[in-house]
């Protein structure tokens, strides 16, 4: 027999004192009718494990490069023992970090790409277990993690926010075959955008409203997707033609740029379009601080263009290309300076979206 009258509801609780199987004696007057008087009983046999799990991570929002810590709890609501296994999913975007898991004594863990294994031998009733460990996050975007146990699933997301430059657009592509796709930006819902494809072409936090039938967390919907927008570097070129000594030409012209922020970073080739391919300053590297990319040009016999790219930390470029002139020793020293600057500036896409 169960404890008598628990609750604040005499219609749903047990009227039987357990030691004496009774319960209080009722007088009922002629017609009367009393059914809240109620015998609750709990059985005594042996009922399976009831394990349920839970997951959680330390950052909701993070930047590339940054540590995430999971944390896995499994629970035995049941009124037995058991064991079970947690599968735990690394989806693309982020890196275990080597001997970062910490775990009890009595379970053992297991790292595998991409899915590890928690095995738990024995879980005792009213018992939780829990372990943690961390990931690098390795790319921009949404850092998904999921585990599973038989019967019960956790997932949880990070975003990482994706920078884009001034001019670019990015596509993001949700699971096809919904009912229906409502995108919001900032918490606004986007009225003209309807499909499964979304094309961003400004700064701001982007979702996808949650939709039952595609199952937990789908596509946008538990964490935003998050662009940023980079200015384009700005900077100025100019080309200085070899001198002359005497009546000898050096190989001394030189590329400068100037009006540049420090810590941008450069390439050139030679022709009126970089040529990453042919690249004569050969990965980028960052300007130096006096601005003179090269010294040692030599003198061409018609007039050499070189195409300069100028890199920001977002990966965002900017195309200048100069006309290196020949030059002719004895000749006017007018003649012998010339230069032309012709700026072309593309917005470029860098990386593949996700």
């Amino acid at each position: 027999a169960t404890i008598a009258n628990v609750g604040g509801d005499d219609t749903k609780d047990s009227d039987v004192n357990p030691m004496t199987g009774q319960t209080q004696s009722v007088t009922l007057t002629p017609g009367e009718n009393n059914t809240n008087l109620d015998a609750g009983f709990v059985s005594t046999t042996v009922v399976a494990p009831v394990l349920s799990l839970q997951k959680l991570v330390s950052l909701s929002k993070a930047n590339l490069g940054d540590l995430l810590t999971y944390t896995l709890v499994v629970s035995n609501t049941g009124s037995t023992s058991a064991n079970t296994t947690v599968r735990d999913s690394l989806g693309t975007g982020a890196s275990y970090v080597a001997n970062s898991a910490s775990f009890p004594a009595s379970t053992s863990f297991t790292v595998g790409n991409p899915v590890s294994l928690w095995n738990i031998p024995v879980i005792s009733a009213g018992q939780s277990l829990s372990m943690t460990y961390q990931v690098r996050i390795d790319s921009t975007g949404i850092i998904y993690n999921s585990s599973t146990i038989p019967g019960d699933t956790a997932k949880v997301c990070t975003s990482v926010s994706v920078t884009i430059c001034m001019g670019q657009e990015y596509v993001l592509t949700a699971t096809a075959g919904r009912t229906s796709y409502n995108w919001y930006r900032n918490g606004v819902l986007i009225t003209d955008q309807t499909t499964n494809v979304l094309t961003i072409t400004e700064a701001g936090s982007y979702s996808l409203a949650p939709d039952n039938t595609s199952g937990q967390c789908a596509d946008f919907s538990c964490c935003p997707f998050i662009v940023e927008m980079d200015s384009l570097p700005a900077f100025q070129t100019r080309v200085i033609p070899a001198t002359c000594l005497g009546t000898n030409v050096q190989a001394n012209g030189q590329i400068i740029l100037s009006n540049f922020k420090p810590g941008l970073q450069y390439q050139y080739s030679a022709g009126g379009t970089f040529n990453p391919a042919a690249s004569l300053s050969g990965a980028p590297k960052v300007i130096p601080a006096d601005g003179v990319l090269v010294s040692t040009l030599g003198n061409p016999a018609t007039p050499q263009m070189y195409t300069v790219r100028v890199y920001n930390r977002s990966g965002c470029y900017v195309d200048q290309t100069v006309i290196l002139i020949t030059t002719v020793c004895g000749c006017p020293a007018d003649a012998c300076i010339p230069f032309v600057i012709k700026q072309i500036k593309r917005p470029q896409r860098i990386g593949t979206p996700r």
